[in-house]
């Protein structure tokens, strides 16, 4: 009995697995994917040619490093890009340091494709950038925090080659990406960003208070311009020189200048 029981049961599972095999196989082919997606990671270094009347009147120059996190997504003739990126600056005199972040939501088209080398892509940019200056020898104003947000124009070219023997896989890409801002909105402060008070804890509510929040067209523009190594697995590694000019225009109180000069480099994994 036990030995019928057995046999019965290895046929049932036979019958399960052949049905589930021929359910499959009338599904049909599957779609192929249409888009291809990365994860971005990053790291730079450089120098930073900064000026804030707010705090000090003169250039403040120092040494830079940042670090990159993202995503890259790739569809038909669409391409979207997100960017979340931490920089610090190191001041030499006076000594500080300068701390931003930025995020950066960009969106481009392909406006000509061509299938030997070269590809035109034509969007824009949606961008946050906040500054957080930490100078203590500037006393009441050793702390700042400027916040911008900035709608833009992005032209990038590509142009592949060091094709393989098939001449179907391009080993090196290089690439030129303009960035140039339209129109933003700014929270600048005043001169008095943190005054000597040890009973005030509360650090941020010090240095927002008394905020100055305006909208207007800012003057600068990004470019990146680079060399890129594609895999066979579809992961990228690059390298680029990284120049990002920003400023709120050379009149007033409030006039602000940022200038970052990065040696990045980028790895792109394919999932």
């Amino acid at each position: 009995m036990k030995r019928r029981k057995s046999i019965l049961a290895s046929f049932l599972v036979m019958a399960i697995l052949l049905i589930s095999q021929s359910l499959s196989a009338q599904e049909g082919p599957q779609k192929q994917k249409t888009n291809s997606f990365w994860l971005d990671f990053g790291t730079g270094l450089g120098l930073v040619n900064h000026y804030d009347n707010g705090v000090i009147p003169y250039n403040i120059v120092g040494v830079n490093y940042n670090a990159r996190l993202g995503f890259t997504d790739e569809w038909k003739r669409c391409h979207i890009r997100f960017e979340g990126g931490f920089f610090k600056s190191a001041i030499v005199e006076p000594e500080g340091n300068t701390y931003g972040v930025n995020l950066d939501l960009e969106f481009l088209y392909s406006c000509l494709q061509n299938k030997g080398r070269w590809h035109f892509w034509s969007g824009g940019n949606v961008r946050s950038f906040n500054d957080l200056h930490l100078i203590p020898k500037l006393e009441n104003n050793q702390a700042a925090l400027s916040m911008f947000g900035s709608i833009g124009a992005v032209e990038l070219v590509q142009c592949d080659f060091a094709y393989d023997k098939a001449k179907k896989h391009p080993w090196l890409t290089a690439y030129l990406k303009f960035s140039l801002p339209l129109v933003g909105i700014a929270s600048r402060p005043g001169f008095a960003y943190l005054h000597d008070d040890e009973e005030v804890l509360e650090f941020f509510a010090i240095i927002l208070s008394g905020h100055e929040t305006f909208a207007k067209a800012f003057p600068g523009c990004t470019t990146d311009i680079g060399l890129t190594l594609n895999l066979r697995n579809g992961n990228r590694i690059g390298i680029s020189y990284y120049w990002d000019y920003f400023t709120t225009g050379k009149k007033g109180i409030y006039h602000y200048d940022n200038a970052y000069h990065n040696i990045n480099l980028s790895f792109m994994f394919k999932i």
